[in-house]
């Protein structure tokens, strides 16, 4: 490969990575690790796993802000179904895995209606799942929704790779009622800059070594 060529992969995969990573895409939890909430009805997993939602999102694929414009509604016919999640505790705790660090900018939820869904909640993004060192990057108040649909609350870019929904308060109801969480941010496993520039030094001796054979 010649060291014109060279620099021309390097520089489209630098300008195709830089895309990528720009691109603030719909994140879905791997898995929810844990809880002090004790469940009353409803499986705690379908708060996750899109099964609750009209149209499905591809997770690190999806843009966020196309995804949420026009939400899904959820598809169960009550928000006290398999499909949902309920808590006989008002106020505790949340922690879901991203399975590996994104830099976080937006938290979708899918409040449930009438009185029965969060009424208050902070936010608690950690590099690990121990959340020795968490970053609380807001304290948030939904709206009650006359139907289960999607809010998005956006705070500054935060590193993380678990996130901890702390409700802070309800609606008066004795329980807590959550259809679908999903969160917004960027790196979508696109090679950094610097693997892409040691790549194209590589690249590029590979080049020389073949013109000194020739």
């Amino acid at each position: 490969m010649s060291l014109k060529k060279c620099f021309a992969v390097l520089a489209t995969a630098m300008l195709t990575a830089s895309s990528v990573l720009a691109n603030v895409v719909v994140i879905q939890p791997a898995a929810i690790v844990d809880s002090t909430f004790t469940p009353f009805e409803g499986v705690p997993g379908n708060l996750i796993d899109q099964s609750g939602l009209s149209a499905p999102y591809l997770t690190g694929v999806t843009l966020y802000e196309d995804y949420i414009l026009n939400p899904p509604v959820p598809t169960h016919p009550s928000f006290t179904s398999s499909t949902a999640f309920r808590t006989s505790d008002e106020l505790g705790h949340i922690d879901f895995s991203l399975g590996r660090k994104f830099d976080l900018t937006n938290f979708a939820l899918w409040n449930a209606p009438a009185y029965f869904g969060i009424g208050g909640f902070d936010l608690l993004v950690s590099l690990d799942q121990s959340f020795s060192l968490p970053v609380n990057v807001g304290s948030f108040n939904p709206a009650d929704p006359s139907t289960p649909s999607a809010q998005s609350f956006q705070f500054k870019e935060t590193p993380g790779a678990f996130v901890r929904l702390l409700a802070t308060s309800d609606f008066g109801r004795p329980g807590i009622n959550l259809g679908e969480v999903a969160f917004g941010g960027t790196g979508t496993g696109v090679p950094e800059p610097t693997t892409l520039l040691l790549l194209g030094l590589g690249l590029a001796g590979l080049g020389f070594g073949r013109k000194r054979l020739h």
